[in-house]
């Protein structure tokens, strides 16, 4: 009988645990792709070869051009679900041999979402620390080599003076709190107001940044006085622009 009693016991103890197992597994989430096509004119980028003209009718080439993108969060609007990707930072540098960028966001979890939000910049409680590593490493050449904090976009370049033969440089160094800009678009695919993230998907979100609109809206620059441009009040009208037009989301794609 207490033989018995000791199997019952220890088939109830194998039960426990088998549940416990399973409750603490993994369970499949989808993955977010953000791919970013980086444009000058409605044409991928050529650095270093290609001239290029601003709305204002100044000539000029881009040697390097990258930018921060970070605390990328999924919101759904109608039932207020929302997921914060977390330590999601990204050092997005398009090269002179691929103009497009890929972003692969594993974990999401399963939900139904309408709007992807990410900010081009670094947050405050990132921006001053010094002990950073991944993206925000300070090597990258985006941290102030002379004051705490970040680059949250660099363009370099040449900029050639129509009434001169002298080239001179095309330095857009933006950073600073001030400067710190949030993005938020409607997410949708295939003819859906949402996008369900199901278990094991992949969701590709298609995006275009358009470089010249760092020049452009809502102030048109001219380099003839500003071809130089770091942490002086002017910065902030370039983080407008670039916040204004220069991201469009094209569509998304459920895999």
């Amino acid at each position: 009988m207490k033989t018995l009693k000791y199997s019952y016991l220890l088939i109830f103890l194998l039960f426990f645990i088998s549940c416990e197992t399973n409750s603490d597994e993994v369970q499949p989430t989808a993955t977010l792709e953000i791919n970013i096509s980086h444009l000058v004119n409605g044409e991928p980028v050529v650095f270093n070869t290609k001239r290029y003209f601003n709305a204002v009718g100044n000539e000029y080439n881009i040697l390097e051009f990258k930018y921060f993108l970070s605390n990328v969060k999924l919101r759904n609007r109608t039932t207020g679900a929302l997921y914060l990707v977390p330590e999601s930072y990204y050092l997005v540098e398009p090269t002179e041999n691929e103009h497009i960028v890929k972003i692969s966001i594993p974990g999401i979890p399963k939900e139904t979402f309408n709007e992807l939000e990410f900010a081009l910049g670094v947050d405050n409680s990132k921006n001053y620390s010094i002990d950073n590593i991944g993206a925000l490493d300070p090597s990258s050449n985006m941290a102030w080599d002379w004051n705490t904090g970040y680059k949250f976009l660099l363009l370099e370049g040449k900029f050639f003076p129509a009434n001169s033969s002298e080239t001179r440089g095309l330095i857009y160094h933006i950073g600073s709190d001030a400067n710190y800009r949030i993005l938020k678009f409607p997410f949708a695919a295939e003819n859906q107001n949402s996008i369900v993230f199901n278990a094991n998907a992949m969701i590709k979100a298609n995006f275009e940044v358009e470089i010249s609109e760092i020049f452009r809206t809502p102030t048109e620059v001219d380099f003839e006085t500003h071809n130089v441009v770091m942490f002086e009040a002017f910065s902030r009208n370039i983080a407008d622009n670039y916040a204004n037009n220069m991201f469009k989301f094209l569509n998304a794609v459920v895999e």
